[in-house]
């Protein structure tokens, strides 16, 4: 068994696709298809099902898949390790991102201007696979609650505004409670935005019924919506630091402290690399030095433009 054999079989497998895994690894169609034979043929069962263009797994290809996903976290784990024992010059992570799509660049940036030995590959986070399985080094995600765990940690706490247009009636308060927020005419995540998980704790609590939604997924454009007077919303901190535009202002809410958490994970029992060490403890002091305070927010002391 060739440790290729299982790269083509975990990548068909995550994709449904022998094309779209040719293409990932730049080869053609046969040797992917070759690949997975071959696997086959040494396991003596067939690992795939499919459905018209598509391959699924079987019940036995998807322990196979968990197998396949161990034995090349284990291989993954060992070149790190000798790397890093070795001393060698360059070092490679990779990095699978659920959330922080505005502050990332900025997080990658502050990270290469300190670190530029280190090579970052970003992968895209599949919800429907288990992380330990993606073979990524890092997963930044978000949760309700604070996390420090054996394999993850909170790395930033976001607070939660209310942002409206200066046109607003509410403009020139400084707070804001939920009751008052009846009939209002609100900017609302989707529900394939994890944000939304945690503004539905406002919207579910009885307290106040909104007039109408307009639904956005795109922080930018919310902020313009918002700023334009189209209607209030809740937004995170990071959205109005990287985004912040004139025309908004942001009101504390009252008698609620709704927070989400940013979080960096790793997979259990795997080798904890120095360039996984540098990125979390990068990432911790990029977090604890962003210019922004509450008091901030109320006093409008907001000029900085990113990392130096």
């Amino acid at each position: 068994m060739l440790l290729r054999n299982l790269q083509y079989f975990k990548r068909v497998a995550e994709l449904n696709s022998v094309s779209q895994t040719a293409k990932e690894f730049q080869v053609v169609q046969s040797a992917v298809s070759n690949q997975i034979k071959s696997l086959e043929m040494e396991l003596g069962t067939p690992l795939f099902k499919r459905q018209s263009s598509k391959i699924f797994l079987n019940e036995k290809g998807k322990a196979a898949y968990s197998y396949s996903c161990e034995i090349l976290g284990l291989m993954k784990d060992l070149k790190q390790e000798m790397a890093d024992r070795t001393n060698q010059s360059t070092a490679d992570l990779t990095l699978s991102v659920e959330t922080l799509p505005i502050a990332l660049p900025y997080l990658i940036q502050d990270f290469k201007t300190k670190h530029p030995e280190i090579r970052i590959h970003l992968i895209q986070y599949q919800k429907n696979f288990y992380f330990e399985n993606l073979g990524c080094d890092l997963l930044i995600f978000a949760s309700d609650y604070p996390l420090k765990e054996e394999n993850a940690v909170t790395i930033y706490k976001e607070d939660i505004y209310l942002a409206v247009s200066k046109a607003h009636p509410f403009a020139s308060r400084k707070s804001i409670s939920l009751s008052e927020l009846d009939n209002q005419s609100f900017i609302q995540r989707t529900e394939a935005s994890g944000f939304r998980r945690i503004t539905d704790k406002f919207f579910n609590s009885g307290v106040f019924q909104p007039s109408s939604y307009i639904y956005c997924d795109y922080p930018p454009f919310i902020n313009e919506l918002v700023a334009s007077n189209m209607g209030i919303a809740f937004i995170p901190k990071l959205t109005w630091l990287f985004y912040r535009n004139p025309d908004i202002v942001l009101l504390n809410i009252e008698n609620n402290d709704i927070s989400h958490y940013i979080n960096l994970t790793w997979r259990r029992r795997s080798y904890v690399s120095h360039a996984m060490k540098q990125f979390r403890e990068n990432a911790e002091s990029f977090f604890k030095n962003l210019p922004m305070t509450q008091a901030d927010i109320q006093k409008g002391k907001i000029t900085w433009n990113g990392p130096n």
